[in-house]
């Protein structure tokens, strides 16, 4: 059996957590017996989508039923859960099929499905992080070519400057003190950018990490919070697994017993048509 669409499923366990007051992985911790049957159903309808089956049984009276199926809402929504019950029973025998083996791993499916989301948001936060870090890199790389090229335009005054100031010798030293002073606070202004450019990046560089950490964090706690789920699932299983042998156990001592009781009305049976019969006899002699 192929795997339904993805965007299927994804769609089916966000729009469920939103029937709730608690969602992710607290929702799949959270789910009722009712909200696992709704999220077997669901996954159900994907399944039989991507194969291209009816979910529902066709008779002759397509109306009556079509009238009747419109209480079942799965894969239609809606903004509020509904019945269970009032899809089942109108469901063909390989629906029901699909929908027991879906119920039995809910869970499961359930867990992997928002640890994928979470995944999923992960990645495009980081790609969010790239971008901006690109985009700030680049600015400094213009502000960087900027600056060059301002420094190199005043170079270009200072020659020219210089051969200028050569034949107007105090006027020169006039002009070069205030071009000294002009490189000095380009220098400085330089010094700063350079500064306030480096500080910038290691703050990113800090956010970036702390946002990594907590996200690692995070990941180790839902990955301890699903092994726990694990193990309390396969309690629940072995559970089951003892109940249902029991109940086995139960119905073959019920069968003995009824089988013994029809023997004992049998031969009781037997024994009574014998006395008439010899009765008859007796009689017609």
């Amino acid at each position: 059996m192929n795997r339904a669409s993805p965007q299927c499923w994804t769609e089916s366990i966000t729009r469920m957590s939103q029937w709730g007051s608690v969602s992710g992985a607290s929702y799949c911790a959270s789910m009722t017996t009712e909200q696992q049957k709704l999220l077997a159903l669901e996954l159900t309808n994907c399944q039989l989508l991507e194969e291209k089956r009816s979910p529902f049984v066709q008779d002759g009276d397509s109306m009556q039923v079509s009238t009747q199926i419109e209480s079942c809402h799965v894969g239609k929504g809606g903004s509020e859960p509904y019945e269970v019950s009032s899809c089942l029973r109108f469901m063909t025998d390989f629906a029901l099929n699909l929908y027991h083996q879906m119920l039995l791993y809910a869970n499961d499916v359930c867990n992997q499905l928002t640890t994928d989301m979470i995944e999923q948001q992960k990645e495009e936060t980081t790609l969010r992080l790239i971008k901006a870090s690109s985009s700030f890199l680049d600015l400094t790389k213009q502000q960087y070519m900027e600056a060059d090229l301002a420094q190199k335009d005043l170079l270009e005054a200072i020659r020219r400057n210089k051969a200028y100031l050569q034949e107007h010798q105090q006027q020169w030293e006039e002009a070069n003190h205030v071009r000294q002073m002009e490189l000095a606070r380009a220098e400085e202004a330089r010094e700063s950018r350079e500064k306030a450019t480096l500080l910038a990046m290691q703050e990113l560089v800090d956010k970036n990490t702390m946002q990594f950490r907590e996200q690692q964090q995070k990941w180790e706690e839902l990955n301890s919070a699903r092994d726990k789920e694990m193990h309390i699932i396969e309690e629940r299983r072995a559970q089951t697994e003892a109940i249902i042998k029991k109940q086995q156990y139960d119905m073959e001592r019920m069968q003995e017993v009824r089988y013994s009781l029809l023997r004992d009305q049998f031969v009781s049976f037997l024994s009574n048509r014998s006395n008439i019969t010899f009765t008859l006899c007796h009689r017609r002699r």
